[in-house]
Formats: C-alpha cells, structure tokens, sequence
C-alpha cells in the first residue's frame, strides 16, 4: 500500500500515544481495536494549531509521516497553509507537467528469465514499458539472452537485481561492494558495446545503510526501495536523494507486489494493488509494482502463466481508467527524480521563484506548487 509501519516502541519511527489536543484541530487520530473488535481511541496523531502569528503541524512520532504518501500533507502545509499571512517555500512535484501520477512496474528476475515472454509481449504490444531486475549469477541460456536483448530493444530497462541474491547485499560492507560489483561487470562483459545498468533492485529488498553505500561506491546511480519490513530508512514518501549516502544515489520506494500467493489471498483481484496506486494518485506520486518470472521450481504462487497474464491486465485496465496517468520504464522514472534532485528552488524578497540547476534539453518540465497554485519550470 505504500505506507511505512507505525512501531509502538522507543525508536524514531514509533508512535507516542496518549496524547490529546488542547485548542489544536485533530487531523488524524489513533484508535486500538480490542478483541471485541470495538476500537478505543489512543490520542491524537497528527493536529493543527494555528494562533494569529504562527502555524504548527505536529505529529505524535518523531520522523512524521515521512515513510508513506501522506508525506504530501506536510508538502501542502510548508507551501499553502495560510498563504493570506504566513510565509510559504515552494515545493516540487513528483510528477512532471501534464502527468497526475507516474506508472513503473518491473520483473524481478530470480528465476527463469524467459518464462516471462508472454508477459513481456503483451505490455510491448499494449505500449507500455517493460522493465527486468536480472540476478546475473544465473546460470543463462540462449533464450534468457535473447530477452534481455529484446526488452532493451524495445525501449525497456535492465536493472541488478545483484548477482547471486544474498540478504543485505552481503554479510558486509566488503561483500556487498563485490556482489554489486560482479552484477555490474556480468553486464559489462555480456554487451562490452552497451553501457552497464546503474539502476539497482535490492535482494529481498532489504538496504541496510553500509550495502546502500556500496551500491553507491561501485558505480550505480539510482535504487529501487522500499518494502515495509527492511531498513525504514529507504522506506520514503517521496522519491529523491538516498538518505546516508554521499548524494549520488537516488531511490524511489516500490513496494507493491503482484504476486500470485498475493492475488490468491485477495480473491483473484488487484483491488489492493489499484488502492496502491490511488494513494500516490492523490500523492501526485510514483506508483511501482512488481512480478516475477517463475521456474519449475517456484511459481511465486501464481497458478499458470495464463493467471499470471490475465492479473496484469486487470491491474493495467484499471490504471488506464484515470487520466493523466503516464507509464514510464524505470530508467526514465529515475532520470527524473535525479533531475529534479539537482533543482534548487529560491524566492526573492519580491516573492519571485527561481530555479537553479534546471537542465535545458529536460524532456519533461517540472512543476512547483507555491500557495495553492501550480507552475511549470
């Protein structure tokens, strides 16, 4: 769904309950359900106090609603709130001019890579982006070659998915530097000609800090984040600069997965996977999803490639129902966001916005929010 866990406990990402408002408005509140099923409420998690020189947004938990798309409410509050007579800053979107929501989805190859054929030529044939994490220790016959040849040709991206899938990255620092490193030199000496992938998908999709830096160190540019139950650093509402890093990588959190154990517990739907999607709609965000191939060896839950199929086509049909929706590989996801990353908004005394680090050949234009209004750079 998107959205980080609220711990209970001591640490910055848990949430202080007990708490209530005296004279500030209750924007969001926190309830505990007990075994009757009746819920009890807990204190205030989220409120607003305004007095006639000041604004304060206050949430009960110390890194806020940083790890999920409410995100956007402290966006709005920096940029809108009381524009009559408060100072605002300029905040940019996600989501460049002309698009409400940004649309990746990629396989995870850990298994069998051209198992995911019919897949990838019924998103090739529906004109949409096709993009293949590949775990490059496997061992790769003809066929797997010729698909990864085929998704590039047909505009998709490759991405590591490291190159023998250990947890962490490796037990170390060191270790993770040679699992990223390898991955990177399988593609190198596969296509000597073709530039090595610099976009990266974690093993188990877990990134803990030192394997994120050594992602950073053997060259890749861009990381894809984000799954509720590793590393709540890189579990962000935002997309952007790699946090405890040295600046160069950039992450975006994708955390919904279309699986077929998934799809079976949900009655063979994607309903969970289009309230996904609805959340960093109303985000003005970027919604990522992932499958993956599978092998005689695991299915990933999913029954046959036929169910596997005719589940995209749901989750794609329902994304295509809302306007302004635009699907993306993750290549050009993450040209964006590393674009947007260089951007330096100032406002003069006058109230003028100016950018600073706007590249002029951007293909696509960002856009800043500034007192309830929008403005394309």
């Amino acid at each position: 769904m998107g959205f980080g866990r609220i711990r209970t406990d001591d640490t910055p990402w848990g949430v202080k309950g007990g708490i209530t408002t005296d004279g500030a408005i209750e924007l969001a509140g926190m309830y505990v359900r007990h075994a009757s099923g009746q819920p009890v409420y807990a204190g205030s998690y989220l409120t607003l106090l305004d007095t006639p020189t000041a604004s304060i947004l206050w949430c009960a938990r110390p890194v806020g609603p940083l790890d999920s798309t409410e995100w956007s409410i402290i966006e709005r509050f920096i940029s809108d709130w009381r524009s009559e007579d408060l100072p605002c800053l300029p905040c940019l979107r996600q989501t460049p001019a002309g698009c409400r929501c940004l649309v990746t989805m990629r396989l995870d190859c850990d298994e069998d890579i051209s198992s995911a054929r019919d897949v990838f030529e019924w998103y090739t044939d529906s004109g949409i982006p096709f993009s293949l994490a590949v775990k490059t220790g496997l061992p790769m016959r003809p066929a797997d070659i010729a698909m990864l040849e085929d998704v590039r040709a047909a505009g998709g991206t490759l991405l590591s998915h490291s190159h023998t899938h250990p947890y962490n990255w490796g037990a170390s620092a060191e270790e993770a530097l040679a699992e990223a490193t390898a991955s990177r030199q399988w593609f190198q000496s596969t296509w000597p000609h073709q530039p090595a992938p610099c976009l990266a998908v974690s093993p188990f999709h877990s990134n803990p800090p030192y394997a994120v830096r050594a992602l950073e160190q053997s060259g890749f540019t861009g990381l894809v984040s984000g799954i509720i139950h590793n590393d709540p650093e890189y579990l962000l509402g935002r997309a952007g600069v790699a946090p405890l890093t040295d600046g160069t990588l950039v992450s975006i959190s994708q955390q919904s997965m279309l699986h077929g154990d998934c799809y079976r517990q949900q009655a063979n739907c994607v309903d969970v996977h289009v309230q996904a999607f609805e959340a960093q709609y109303a985000a003005h965000g970027i919604f990522g999803y992932l499958d993956h191939p599978f092998s005689e060896r695991y299915q990933y839950g999913w029954e046959s490639k036929a169910q596997r199929l005719d589940a995209h086509q749901q989750l794609i049909t329902a994304l295509r129902s809302r306007s302004d929706v635009w699907f993306w590989n993750q290549e050009q996801c993450f040209n964006f966001v590393r674009a947007c990353s260089c951007l330096h908004l100032h406002v003069n005394d006058a109230g003028m916005v100016t950018a600073e680090g706007l590249s002029p050949d951007m293909p696509y234009r960002p856009v800043y929010r500034l007192r309830g209004e929008e403005y394309t750079l």
